[in-house]
């Protein structure tokens, strides 16, 4: 449980974004549990169900590979234009170091909670993906594969240490990048 007051300003997002893995997780679980005990009848012929299998394998590779850059890349984006923001601030007079630090905080906390959004929301859509070929066409490593991938989704929980560490480095880096240390 959160102490409020000594709660910083970018637990609530590390909170969101926690309960957001979870949900992810979780709904996929769900599902999962329910395509394996419901079995359904299709009228897809071996060809298109191979097709479908394939075309679910490459959607697979395609969402892990963007997902990948795309952890970097909205990191450095965000980070960049923190540094933009401090750079114009530290022009300002009577800014408060403190206030400053606290914002830099609560930015980084929301650029943290929309990695995780983005890149999990893309894992889940190729989770849900599998889940329906393996519904359709009751192939185990379609539920394999999707299962892999849904342990991706759950390694991507942030826990406060790893958060923690996480603003700690990014913080280096606007200071480095501002103040040319």
């Amino acid at each position: 449980m959160l102490d409020m007051e000594r709660s910083r300003p970018g637990d609530s997002r590390l909170l969101a974004s926690q309960l957001i893995i979870a949900a992810m997780v979780l709904g996929i679980v769900v599902f999962y549990l329910f395509v394996y005990v419901k079995p359904i009848e299709t009228s897809s012929t071996p060809e298109q169900a191979h097709m479908f299998s394939l075309f679910g394998f490459a959607f697979t590779v395609a969402a892990l590979c963007a997902s990948f850059i795309i952890h970097f890349v909205v990191a450095a984006r965000g980070v960049r234009g923190i540094i933009r923001r401090v750079q114009a601030a530290a022009g300002e007079a009577g800014k408060d170091d403190e206030a400053a630090s606290r914002e830099i905080y609560a930015r980084l906390a929301s650029l943290h909670l929309l990695r995780v959004i983005m890149c999990g929301a893309m894992l889940e859509g190729t989770a849900f993906f599998l889940g329906i070929a393996y519904l359709l066409h009751r192939k185990p490593l379609e539920l394999i594969v999707g299962i892999f991938v849904t342990l991706i989704i759950a390694c991507m929980f942030p826990t406060r240490d790893r958060f923690e560490r996480w603003v700690e480095r990014q913080k280096r880096i606007i200071q480095d990048e501002t103040f040319g240390m």
